[in-house]
């Protein structure tokens, strides 16, 4: 029962389940991202995650759907500047979309590019996800290629491709 109301709130509990299942999802995402970044500024025993510092400079109002008073922007500010998200476009972020698989690969390539590099410079591609997909596959965070990059990301393959980037 759990596993089909994850996979289809929208069934169970109409268009609130399935927007509290987004909520969810975004607060996951938003409190792994603030203890990967709180664990960047413990000592040199965790070497690899003094590797997260700011990459980029991040305008207020850069993403025209995310609002300064928006409880997740400073969250997007701050992924945005370490560069580990671009948005959907140069002035929108989508909030209120679903991530997709493609997504969840390419936030799980920029967390394990920055923890083992220093940066996450990844070449322009055909589909935009393949530079991040061919990453992730050849570090092993992803075991084989996959047919569903544009579908959303059930919480299933969001940790899994996570969890496999750390």
């Amino acid at each position: 029962m759990i596993e089909y109301a994850l996979k289809y709130p929208e069934k169970l509990y109409g268009a609130l389940g399935q927007h509290l299942v987004l909520v969810g999802v975004t607060l996951v995402l938003s409190l792994l991202l603030a203890a990967v970044l709180a664990i960047g500024t413990l000592p040199s025993a965790f070497a690899g995650y003094e590797n997260f510092t700011a990459q980029a400079s991040y305008t207020p109002g850069q993403f025209t759907d995310v609002a300064e008073s928006a409880w997740y922007a400073e969250n997007v500010r701050t992924a945005y500047e370490y560069g580990l998200i671009n948005g959907q476009s140069a002035i929108t972020f989508a909030p209120d979309s679903q991530l997709t698989v493609a997504e969840a690969v390419k936030l799980a390539a920029s967390l394990h590019s920055i923890y083992h590099t220093g940066s996450a410079d990844f070449a322009p591609s055909t589909p935009w996800y393949q530079t991040y997909v061919d990453y992730a596959l050849q570090n092993g965070i992803l075991t084989a290629a996959r047919s569903d990059y544009n579908s959303p990301a059930s919480r299933a393959v969001f940790a899994s491709v996570l969890a496999a980037a750390l």
